[in-house]
């Protein structure tokens, strides 16, 4: 089209009466708007929107990255402002015992693992998944139960569906107002792990996206064999953390996506020794954002050598605390599923638990000392000592509470950390506890 014929062509383009530049603006605006929607539909606008509408990705095509991978994703992903917090309604005595006669979770079995406890600050409650070990033959999925910290009362969720079988972990995600759980579905010798959320206002558990596969540890007799499985709440970004000795993965539950957690060794150590080894338990300070580890490393005699080793996520590196006089909790090399550890905000301590509560260590990072909060037992019948490996921090009134032996509730009250009041039960037991 030669010049005189394309500017007159132009000057004739006048739709609805408008004028060239404004008819011509209408129409990219139009070709804009319908690129938008066909990319939303589509799923490649956003990536989010992709992972969101796309299937839940295979645990066996995720890589397992190396230590020096993964992503500073803790640093830079922020947390929404935290919800208010329950309070206990006028009336309401925490310290008086719930009714004897009440329904509760059963007491634990030879496949029981009735350890997963997270508690929700939103509603006081604590949520209690009553799980049995799929390794020992368990076939019957997990029941839900929450336990009132106000009243000391427990109550049966009604669920259209629950987690299946198989040991679990729980952790209260307080961006999102949900409680997520890791299942672990596989064998000994193949992890597997699900990943479930619940909704205690809608009483809904809905079905994540897996974990990547683990790797088995390596042989138990080497120095660098490591056993820790851990799942905790990082304030700061508003994500679920995932450890299990030789990786850290960071779950958001907006996208249902598991990243890899960059862990870099100490610098001021050998890289093969730059990372805490042997068998170990995390825990996470939400005052000065450090995750703490007491670990007993294996020696070539076959004891275990206790250490402490803080991570920091914003720059994604363990420190092994040298010259930290730490204890030795009384744990044993299978302590891993017998231990717990929480973060007692009263007293600003990382406490680790022994089985049975017999034991109760604080580590303050800020002066880098280990404190001894609890020894003995303090309940009269050794089956209701602390049997759980998911201890949490009551936040409403502010003590540490477990599950008792006997499938009761023990907390022990740290008071401003001087004066220890030792485990007491939240509630009597009868000889035989109703059905549910």
């Amino acid at each position: 089209m030669d010049a005189p014929r394309r500017q007159a062509w132009v000057a004739g383009f006048r739709p609805f009466g408008l004028s060239p530049a404004l008819a011509w603006l209408l129409l990219l605006s139009a070709l804009l708007l319908a690129l938008t929607i066909g990319s939303l539909v589509t799923g490649g606008w956003r990536p989010d929107l992709a992972i969101l509408l796309g299937p839940s990705p295979s645990p066996a095509a995720t890589a397992v990255p190396g230590e020096d991978e993964g992503t500073g994703i803790l640093a830079v992903t922020v947390a929404r402002p935290l919800l208010l917090q329950a309070t206990c309604p006028a009336g309401s005595d925490p310290d008086a015992p719930g009714p004897a006669a009440q329904a509760r979770p059963p007491a634990p079995t030879n496949i029981s693992t009735d350890r997963a406890m997270a508690f929700d600050r939103r509603s006081g409650r604590i949520v209690l998944l009553e799980t049995q070990d799929r390794v020992m033959g368990a076939t019957a999925p997990a029941h839900t139960w929450t336990f009132d910290v106000c009243t000391n009362t427990w109550e049966r969720k009604n669920p259209r569906s629950e987690p299946p079988a198989g040991r679990a972990w729980l952790a209260y995600d307080a961006d999102s107002d949900r409680t997520v759980a890791l299942i672990e579905t596989g064998t000994a010798t193949e992890r597997r792990f699900e990943t479930w959320s619940y909704d205690l206002v809608a009483d809904r558990w809905s079905r994540g996206s897996d974990t990547p596969l683990m790797p088995v540890p390596e042989d138990p007799r080497s120095p660098d064999w490591y056993l820790a499985y851990g799942l905790l709440y990082h304030d700061p970004s508003g994500l679920v953390v995932f450890h299990d000795g030789g990786h850290m993965w960071a779950y958001d539950l907006e996208s249902d996506t598991w990243t890899a957690v960059r862990r870099q060794p100490d610098p001021t150590l050998p890289a093969e020794a730059g990372l805490p080894a042997g068998v170990y338990l995390v825990g996470y300070d939400a005052d000065r954002d450090r995750f703490v580890a007491y670990a007993s490393r294996r020696l070539e005699d076959g004891s275990g050598m206790p250490e402490t080793w803080t991570f920091d996520p914003g720059s994604g590196t363990w420190r092994f605390e040298a010259g930290v006089d730490t204890p030795s909790i009384a744990c044993g090399w299978g302590f891993a599923p017998e231990c717990g550890a929480v973060f007692d905000a009263r007293i600003g301590l990382t406490v680790f638990l022994a089985k049975g509560g017999f034991a109760a260590d604080g580590y303050e990072v800020g002066l880098g000392a280990w404190r001894i909060l609890h020894r003995g037992g303090g309940l009269a019948n050794s089956d209701d000592a602390c049997d759980n490996d998911t201890p949490v921090y009551d936040s409403v009134n502010g003590r540490i509470v477990c599950r008792a032996g006997r499938s009761g509730v023990a907390v022990l009250d740290t008071g401003d950390g001087s004066a220890i009041r030792p485990w007491w039960l939240l509630e009597p037991l009868p000889a035989a506890s109703p059905a549910p």
